[in-house]
């Protein structure tokens, strides 16, 4: 987690491990990254993908708010492991319009105050996406 200082300077809270979804990452040019959260097994083109419970990320279009991410300058399989740092290291500072992220219930937040202590993440507090792997994959930047 970064923050500011009353001089404005960035500083690095410590982190607590938290269980996390697993996640399917998409960088381009148009949107740099997208992500959309699978079911926790290895997807295939079938999959039905569930919203990214992250803040920056634009509920089911799955759309990222780059911010102060430091974007890898290509796009290529040999990138995976820069895009992932890229978006995990960077400021999650908002929330991306009037979308709904979870179903817990105690909404957002409480989803992720819940995850202390826990070695795996609920998918039951998952949104559905609205599409499959290979639907999100085939249309880019088009949503």
């Amino acid at each position: 987690m970064l923050w500011k200082d009353a001089d404005g300077r960035s500083a690095e809270a410590q982190r607590p491990r938290l269980p996390a979804p697993g996640a399917c990452l998409q960088g381009g040019r148009q949107r740099p990254l997208r992500a959309g959260v699978g079911n926790g097994c290895a997807p295939d083109p079938d999959t039905r993908l569930k919203t990214a419970p992250y803040w920056n990320t634009d509920g089911p279009r799955g759309h990222v708010c780059p911010g102060t991410m430091r974007l890898p300058e290509s796009a290529d399989v040999a990138s995976i492991p820069q895009w992932e740092h890229c978006y995990f290291q960077s400021e999650f500072t908002h929330a991306s319009g009037a979308v709904r992220l979870t179903n817990h219930p105690e909404g957002f937040i409480g989803l992720w105050k819940s995850l202390a202590g826990r070695k795996s993440f609920p998918g039951r507090y998952l949104t559905d996406a609205g599409e499959t792997l290979q639907e999100f994959v085939a249309r880019g930047d088009e949503r």
